[in-house]
């Protein structure tokens, strides 16, 4: 059915129970399939990559794979499942944009595994490995990775265990001038104030566009559910005084305060460049809402702010949530991710002056933010860090559109042959035809069509004239030019059949012997198993 099947372009076969024996023969389905562009094969209980390995080097189409859920931990004699896929990463036939390996028991050895693959990818946009337990040693496997790779835009790391340490690893490369990634997730990672102020000083060295060319620096970064405190808080507010690249920060519970919020009021007043942030579930306070008020009235650029709405006012006039992390990270599922945040905590009860205070707070910072957006026409994220688009199949032409397509051509050849052949009978009567000079020969009109039975000398132009009627000349004019037209055309459409003929058989046997080696390959490891 897949071979068939030349339209399909998204396969989602999640939780279908396939283990290897089934990844394998879709895959092998697959190999050759000319438009199936997305491939789910998450939850499956696969284990050997083989099979996918070689789809990702034979498809000529495939580009966002999904194998999340999947058990691919290391054996425990240091054997990564990962390896098959690591090597088809860093083959160059591979054309993969998107990959999700979310929750696949990879750890630091599976992490240092495909980071090796990707460090001599050209293809993979957009990485996700959230749930991976993930930890400093693996941070470091993938700094190493982003120093040499100049594709990559978008890394998920939520809920991994990186720490204050993992940060560290990490910052190298985030504030290294060559690094292409744009969007790093590091929701839940237990990083603290330390950690914090590593990524801080990375982002610090993002400067704005000087013109020089160079490029790199993080446009988006989300560090909710991390306890940094007010310290940390304090070290994003210096380093949001230099950076002019990051367009979207998240601190969601954060564990800022109404410090912390403070401290990043204070860095808006002179952050030309940000535009989302979210400060949910900080305790922002009337201490927090008065600073984040008095800094936007000095902020043309931001466009949303997320904030907690009183719990006892649910038609307050609070922001609208922040967009969920689907929208700030390209890529990721299409059907949407959970918010950013778990279910709300009860907020601290306030008096009637009090909630009538807040809701003048976030009255003024919404209208604010709402006219920030419609002098800018509407926040919209860089083009690097748009998803990319998909690939359009181009429509097969019908035997009914060809056949009008055949007629309209010969209409129009012959209305430019009769523009040029017929004169009007006026000039007949009133003109009679002469000769060109001997010296300067004319062109007939239809010289770039083919040859016209009609004389064009200057001696037989009266004769024509006289002895044969106009309509008749230009009737056989048009019979001879579609004939010799209708000839050349099934010449042309032979040569081209025979052309593609022959290219689709030499395809045709080098991927036969392809798959040939890769079943004898496959056969071999089956046989030596059974042996052992």
């Amino acid at each position: 059915m897949l071979r068939g099947d030349t339209g399909l372009t998204v396969l989602k076969l999640e939780g279908c129970d396939l283990y290897d024996g089934g990844v394998s023969a879709v895959c092998e389905a697959l190999f050759r399939h000319p438009t199936v562009f997305r491939l789910d094969l998450g939850y499956n209980g696969l284990r050997a990559l083989k099979p996918v390995a070689r789809l990702l080097e034979l498809s000529p189409s495939l580009l966002c794979l999904d194998l999340s859920g999947n058990s691919l931990a290391p054996s425990l004699l240091g054997w990564s499942p990962l390896a098959p896929l690591a090597d088809a990463l860093g083959s160059d036939l591979c054309r993969v944009q998107l990959l999700q390996l979310g929750n696949c028991d990879l750890g630091p050895r599976g992490a240092e595994s495909l980071a090796e693959g990707l460090s001599k990818n050209t293809s993979v946009v957009n990485l996700v490995l959230d749930e991976n337990d993930l930890n400093a040693r693996a941070a470091l496997a993938l700094q190493k990775m982003l120093l040499v790779n100049r594709t990559l835009t978008s890394l998920d790391l939520r809920h991994n265990s990186l720490g204050d340490e993992g940060a560290k690893a990490l910052a190298p490369a985030l504030g290294a001038a060559g690094c292409s990634l744009g969007c790093l997730v590091l929701w839940g990672n237990c990083i603290g104030p330390v950690g914090a102020g590593y990524v801080a000083a990375a982002l610090a060295t993002n400067a704005a566009d000087t013109g020089s060319g160079q490029s790199g620096g993080l446009e988006v970064l989300d560090v909710g559910n991390n306890a940094i405190g007010f310290a940390g808080a304090d070290a994003f507010k210096a380093a949001l005084g230099l950076n002019g690249k990051l367009h979207t920060l998240g601190l969601a519970s954060c564990q800022l305060g109404a410090e912390g919020v403070i401290a990043i009021s204070e860095a808006l007043e002179g952050n030309p460049r940000l535009r989302r942030l979210d400060l949910r579930r900080n305790e922002v306070g009337l201490a927090g809402l008065m600073a984040l008020c008095a800094a936007m009235r000095h902020n043309n650029r931001l466009h949303d702010l997320a904030l907690d709405k009183p719990e006892q006012d649910s038609s307050a006039p609070g922001l609208v949530t922040a967009p969920r992390i689907s929208e700030l990270s390209p890529g990721l599922s299409e059907t949407g991710e959970p918010d950013l945040l778990e279910p709300a905590e009860s907020l601290p009860v306030l008096t009637d002056e009090e909630s009538t205070m807040r809701n003048e707070f976030l009255t003024a910072i919404a209208a604010t933010c709402a006219g920030n957006a419609k002098a800018a026409g509407g926040a919209t994220a860089p083009k690097s860090l748009k998803r990319p688009e998909l690939p359009t199949p181009v429509p097969k032409p019908t035997a009914a559109a060809a056949e009008v397509e055949t007629a309209a051509e010969a209409e129009a050849l012959a209305a430019l042959v009769a523009a040029f052949s017929e004169p009007s009978a006026a000039s007949l009567q009133t003109r009679t035809p002469s000769p060109p000079p001997a010296e300067t020969p004319v062109a007939p009109a239809t010289a770039l069509l083919p040859p016209l039975p009609i004389s064009t000398t200057a001696d037989s132009v009266e004769a024509t004239t006289a002895e044969v009627p106009v309509e008749a000349t230009v009737e056989a004019s048009v019979v001879a030019t579609a004939a010799a037209l209708a000839q050349w055309r099934s010449e042309t459409e032979l040569q081209a059949v025979e052309s593609t003929a022959a290219f689709a058989a030499s395809v045709s046997k080098a991927q036969s012997a392809t798959l040939a080696q890769w079943r004898s390959e496959t056969q071999s490891e089956a046989e030596l198993q059974s042996a052992a």
